[in-house]
């Protein structure tokens, strides 16, 4: 059993574990951040001595600032685990991540929190069944490239090596998983995949979390190179514009070939949109805080736009 003199003082504490790291579990206690995390730990060290055991000061460390054993208290199935996306599981650790790094800037190295979760070898109690422990790291290592390549984990220099990963300023940013989930809807919209049109204002509110500034700035760029395209003049507006541009027996943009059904689908399709989603934002204040509908709305008003200029370059507007 190891033993700390009793009134050990910090220094002494810090150089008995030290000595006895290899007893103790590795590298953890002679990083820099392995030292800060063992002081934080040190009343309730000194409190064990002088009968602490391997287990008890690992228990008291753990307990002092935590460690990834929690999250088998946030999640304690592991069939449930295994089945959730990267993104899911990201969010969890993620926040595991913030609780530990309050007030501090310590690197965090993946294999040190597999290792923390599963006890370093010295656990009595594993966290999950151990012959999913494979299934569960591989689930952490996907969660873990996630927020990497997200941005939420960054390289740090000095501490442990290329490997080691600090919270980003956006990670910290996050108030709670709720608005962590809306971060992850907000990525299904990629800026690239975006008309010209709307890839800057749209998209930029929308990463915002202003849904219905996106949608308004989205709509009103159909409304916008519509009357262009047709030529129409400036005091036409909204549904209007769009029966007057589309309409199925004369319409500068409807479609001359096709039946007299898919032109006047054409024009409803038009006038639906933008008197849907385009004139309430106009005149009143429109409460839109679902990014994934706010999502729909804007790659609806991408599609028309595209549609537009197919048109544009097939039907010579009117003069």
């Amino acid at each position: 059993m190891l033993r700390i003199q009793p009134r050990a003082g910090t220094f002494q504490v810090l150089a008995f574990l030290f000595r006895n790291k290899s007893r103790l579990g590795a590298s953890r206690f002679v990083s820099g951040h392995g030292f800060s995390r063992a002081a934080q730990a040190l009343p309730k060290m000194q409190a064990l001595a002088p009968e602490a055991s391997c287990w008890q000061l690992r228990k008291a460390t753990r307990d002092r600032v935590g460690d990834l054993r929690e999250l088998s208290q946030a999640i304690p199935d592991v069939q449930v685990l295994l089945a959730m996306e990267p993104e899911e599981l990201g969010a969890k650790v993620l926040f595991l991540l913030r609780k530990r790094s309050e007030g501090s800037q310590q690197p965090f190295l993946l294999s040190n929190l597999i290792s923390e979760l599963w006890g370093y070898g010295y656990s009595r109690d594993l966290p999950y069944p151990e012959n999913k422990k494979n299934g569960v790291n591989l689930a952490l290592a996907e969660a873990w490239v996630w927020l990497v390549a997200q941005g939420l984990l960054v390289p740090v220099s000095g501490h442990g090596g290329s490997d080691g990963r600090l919270l980003s300023r956006r990670a910290r940013r996050f108030e709670d998983e709720t608005e962590f989930a809306r971060y992850a809807v907000a990525r299904m919209l990629p800026k690239e995949a975006l008309h010209p049109r709307i890839s800057n204002k749209a998209w930029s509110a929308f990463m915002r979390s202003e849904f219905d500034v996106a949608v308004f700035q989205a709509m009103k760029a159909v409304e916008v190179a519509t009357r262009e395209a047709a030529g129409l003049p400036n005091d036409l507006i909204g549904v209007k514009l769009m029966r007057k541009a589309f309409d199925p027996k004369n319409g500068p943009l409807t479609d001359t070939e096709a039946e007299e059904s898919e032109r006047q689908a054409r024009s409803d399709l038009f006038a639906g949109a933008i008197g849907s989603y385009k004139n309430p934002h106009s005149h009143r204040d429109v409460q839109l805080t679902d990014p994934a509908e706010a999502v729909e709305i804007v790659m609806l008003a991408n599609h028309l736009l595209h549609i537009i200029d197919a048109w544009a370059r097939a039907v010579k507007p009117a003069s």
